[in-house]
């Protein structure tokens, strides 16, 4: 639709500008918003040369920014067997897919599953070689664990990965053994994952943009117009996205977290918009951050935590670095004058972080770094503190509350620790800019339950957890909005509705401001992009 004129009108248009925060109706033309007012402004300035969108009714806000999940990595996923606790409460069960799906794959060939999560399975416990070698000894296994910090895979793949008694512990990493010393099949943390994961086979460019438009189509009816794909580590990622894009195949756009390998080979420190290298339009594919880990999942006892895990005493977590490498990293990368984005959920992990971004600071000050730490979860208020000293931002997982919050209570963290996960409250109080994510495909990508889930703090067993920590709609929908593009480096493009932004917007069945109670259960009907109506319900 280049070049054509649009007007939406005849609802209630929440612009997330604290200019103008509601306005009658937008006029688009080439895919930014041109003016934003009373309808009979807006009719008399496109002159009659404009088609309306009949907003009938429904509410609309900015495109939803998604500000740290895995978009292609969940869009490769959806072609491996479903095994997350919805729809797979057992071993027994698990076994029974993993088995379905073996009949149907070549001897010989990886059968691969996703999102078992131990706490959720009627045995309570993680599965071993010994019980997915009675889903195919005929086929490799493996399994991705709900966070997908761990996996588990049975004697056929350890068998071909050389994996054996005398393999040795990895730094960074947990090689579950039985009694004997013996692995069990159970590998935690990308170190010891990699053992194995080394040996599955290898995505090219074509699957990686089969998974983008796999991932495309489960986004796009969520209201999302951009990602923050939270680590690309080879350049055939890189590669599909660019496809996928030339192609018109891809309209939401998309911040690249980068490793640190990709980076440094070939990228070769390149940073911002990848367009005029790759002869895609501005501002579709952007490379960030780099990315890194510090540590794992909560829900994976891998958080590294200053204190140990409520039901396990003897249990602090993983830390991915030892402490002097991550702060020289930081040093390396911070100095090249790239934004960092770090993984950290525990505690102990963040105060790495921490000290590393606090060095860095201090040998090189810079104004407007928005280094930001990934998750954020259990930060202590001194550690909040901190992060408003030195500039730091954040990206918070405010879905952990609904789908994790009562096993945070009872069983991983304890009663005082939960209730001071996601701390926006108090991060705003500081000044600390935020933003909100799934993590998707950790949990579920849905913006209308983070931005609900950040008023109302409830469990999926009905707590309430961290009251205290719950913000007010406006600033929960800036999580979603110019926030999260703050993150990026992207708020004078996009998150709001005024002149001169991106005319991306969310069409909502009803106003999250006057449904506080039920915003998690309105539908999204429409989702436009530069204009264009992405998708439609």
């Amino acid at each position: 639709m280049a070049g054509e004129t649009r007007i939406f009108a005849n609802g209630t248009i929440r612009t997330l500008n604290p200019d103008q925060p509601v306005a009658e109706a937008v006029l688009v033309q080439d895919g930014l918003v041109v003016a934003v007012g009373d309808l009979s402004d807006i009719r008399n300035q496109a002159g009659g040369q404009a088609t309306e969108f009949d907003l009938a009714g429904a509410a609309m806000l900015p495109g939803f920014i998604e500000s740290h999940n895995h978009f292609q990595m969940a869009g490769v996923g959806f072609q491996h067997v479903n095994l997350r606790g919805d729809v797979c409460d057992s071993i027994a069960e698990m076994q029974r897919l993993l088995r379905e799906r073996a009949d149907q794959t070549s001897a010989g060939e990886w059968v691969i599953g996703r999102g078992y999560d131990q706490t959720l399975l009627a045995e309570n416990r993680h599965p071993t070689r010994h019980d997915l070698d009675l889903a195919s000894s005929d086929h490799p296994v493996a399994i991705f664990h709900v966070s997908y910090h761990g996996l588990v895979a049975n004697s056929r793949a350890l068998e071909l990965a050389g994996i054996s008694r005398q393999t040795e512990d990895v730094p960074g990493g947990d090689i579950y053994r039985n009694e004997h010393g013996e692995p069990n099949g159970v590998f935690m943390e990308s170190p010891a994952m990699s053992l194995i994961s080394d040996y599955m086979p290898k995505n090219g460019v074509p699957e990686y943009e089969d998974g983008l438009k796999l991932a495309r189509d489960y986004y796009l009816p969520k209201g999302i117009t951009a990602v923050h794909d939270a680590r690309i580590g080879t350049y055939n990622e890189v590669r599909a996205y660019a496809n996928a894009i030339s192609a018109e195949e891809l309209p939401i756009r998309t911040y690249l977290m980068i490793s640190p390998e990709l980076y440094d080979a070939e990228l070769e420190g390149q940073s911002g918009d990848l367009g005029p290298a790759l002869g895609l339009p501005s501002g579709r594919l952007i490379a960030g951050p780099v990315k890194m880990f510090q540590d794992g999942a909560i829900q994976a006892y891998t958080a590294s935590l200053t204190q140990p895990y409520f039901d396990a005493p003897d249990e602090y977590g993983v830390k991915i670095h030892d402490p002097a490498f991550l702060a020289s990293e930081i040093m390396r990368f911070h100095k090249l004058g790239l934004q960092i984005a770090i993984h950290g959920n525990g505690d102990s992990a963040i105060d790495d972080i921490l000290d590393g971004y606090e060095a860095a600071l201090a040998e090189l000050p810079r104004e407007d770094h928005r280094h930001r730490i990934e998750h954020c979860q259990t930060a202590r208020p001194d550690q909040l503190e901190r992060m408003a000293r030195l500039g730091v931002t954040s990206s918070v997982f405010i879905n952990h509350l609904w789908h994790f919050g009562d096993r945070h209570i009872s069983r991983f963290l304890g009663p005082e620790r939960a209730h001071r996960l996601e701390p926006l409250a108090s991060m705003t109080r500081l000044g600390i800019r935020w933003g909100l994510h799934s993590d998707y495909p950790v949990t579920e990508v849905d913006p209308l339950m983070g931005i609900w889930l950040a008023v109302n703090r409830q469990t999926s067993g009905g707590q309430k957890i961290g009251e205290a920590e719950a913000v007010d709609v406006d600033l929960a929908l800036r999580g979603f909005g110019p926030d999260a593009a703050y993150l990026a480096f992207q708020e004078q493009h996009m998150g709001t509705i005024a002149p001169g932004f991106y005319a991306d917007f969310a069409v909502i069945s009803g106003d999250p401001v006057e449904s506080l109670e039920s915003i998690k259960d309105l539908e999204v009907q429409a989702t436009i992009i530069g204009g264009e109506t992405a998708w439609s319900r």
